[in-house]
């Protein structure tokens, strides 16, 4: 008769702590921000459309819709008061616009809101 081979051993080593009630590092997960674009929607400057970039379903009209989305998207997971905010406004939209979003941010409870060029 003839005996099969036996198979090779890896050597390897399992980590020290595992599961939920691991006592491990705390890994952190990646931060998105949340860009809200404004731009120019009408004739006389007077309209503004507010898009939410990663969120194309959410298209609030207002700023105070802005503020309850906001709202929303922090109860989703990966997101929290801390995410960042970035506000980005073409040159033709007015100045009142840009501060009524930083203001529904803050109506939001957002906690890290920053402008960016468009």
């Amino acid at each position: 008769t003839r005996f099969a081979q036996p198979e090779g051993l890896l050597s390897s080593q399992m980590p020290r702590y595992g599961g939920a009630g691991g006592t491990g590092p705390v890994v952190s997960l990646p931060v998105t921000p949340i860009f809200v674009r404004l731009s120019d929607s009408g004739p006389t400057n007077e309209d503004c459309t507010i898009r939410i970039d990663s969120f194309p379903n959410e298209t609030p009209t207002d700023f105070n819709q802005l503020a309850a989305t906001l709202r929303a998207i922090q109860q989703k997971p990966g997101f929290d008061a801390e995410t960042p905010i970035v506000i980005a406004a073409e040159t033709e939209v007015r100045w009142d616009h840009v501060v009524n979003c930083w203001n529904a941010a803050l109506r939001a409870e957002c906690k890290n809101v920053a402008f960016a060029e468009p």
